[in-house]
């Protein structure tokens, strides 16, 4: 898929209202500079909402360059593994997001690991070379709003060597995860029902009078409009099927662009279209 080069048509239902969209399809990859930094936004916002209020130290974890890019790569898994065994084993529950980013050159993985509560100590540090970790391992205490910057700005930024995504894809590593005891951080259900998708944008128009139009002929009371991600979302109080746009044909009229506030929106459409 050709990210935002074709169209989904969705529609929810939020009390007695209805929200039609049409916007964007997108490809979902971390490798895309569009949804990588729709990606990230989710994750900051997932940061500030379950890690806010408790005690959060962040530890880094890099690998030493004794073997091949690859097998550290391969790596990732396993020594986490391992780490989060031995914590387990001295009675203490890690809570954590990890995110995995390479280094600028080389494609060397290392990973950042925001973790509740101070389960991290000298003890623990002193064996991280046992299960595979290197050089640069430390562990220090951060407020959950420098935490949501800092796994913000990890993310969104582009990776300059291609081999460290080549091999990411090789090995199939995840850049974020979060322990079991956290909701997911990409949710794979959504509240908007897909009604049509791989339409052309250049419908985006007449797509967005029509459904209008639509709505009108059906007695809506209630039409409002904005423009949305390169499309539009049309908030009504009654709902129409795709088959009501169809037969009424071209459009005749237009829904000028008003201040209805769609914000808290926001994140229903990023679940569905960008994950």
């Amino acid at each position: 898929m050709q990210c935002g080069k074709t169209y989904l048509y969705l529609k929810k239902k939020v009390g007695s209202s209805f929200f039609f969209a049409f916007v964007p399809a997108r490809c979902k990859s971390w490798s895309c500079p569009k949804c990588r930094l729709i990606k990230s936004r989710i994750v900051k916002n997932y940061v500030r909402e379950h890690f806010a209020g408790d005690e959060l130290y962040m530890l880094t974890l890099t690998y030493f360059h004794s073997g091949t890019v690859e097998n550290a790569w391969l790596r990732i898994g396993p020594s986490w593994n391992r780490l989060r065994s031995y914590i387990n084993s001295l009675g203490r529950s890690i809570s954590y997001m990890r995110i995995v980013e390479p280094h600028k050159i080389g494609g060397w993985p290392h990973m950042h690991v925001l973790i509740r509560g101070c389960v991290i100590d000298s003890k623990v540090l002193s064996h991280v070379t046992d299960w595979g970790f290197g050089w640069n391992c430390q562990v220090q205490k951060i407020s959950s709003l420098s935490a949501s910057s800092y796994v913000s700005k990890y993310l969104s930024k582009p990776w300059p060597d291609a081999l460290s995504n080549v091999l990411r894809e090789k090995t199939k590593t995840r850049i974020v995860c979060v322990s079991q005891d956290m909701p997911a951080v990409f949710s794979a259900k959504s509240e908007w029902e897909c009604v049509q998708w791989d339409m052309p944008n250049t419908e985006t128009l007449s797509m967005c009078n029509s459904i209008c139009q639509a709505l009108k002929t059906k007695g809506a009371s209630v039409i409002q409009s904005r423009g949305w991600s390169d499309g539009f979302v049309i908030l009504s109080d009654i709902d129409i099927s795709i088959k009501d746009i169809i037969e009424l044909g071209p459009y005749i009229w237009i829904v000028v662009q008003d201040s209805y506030d769609f914000e808290y929106l926001k994140y229903g459409f990023q679940t569905f279209l960008y994950l």
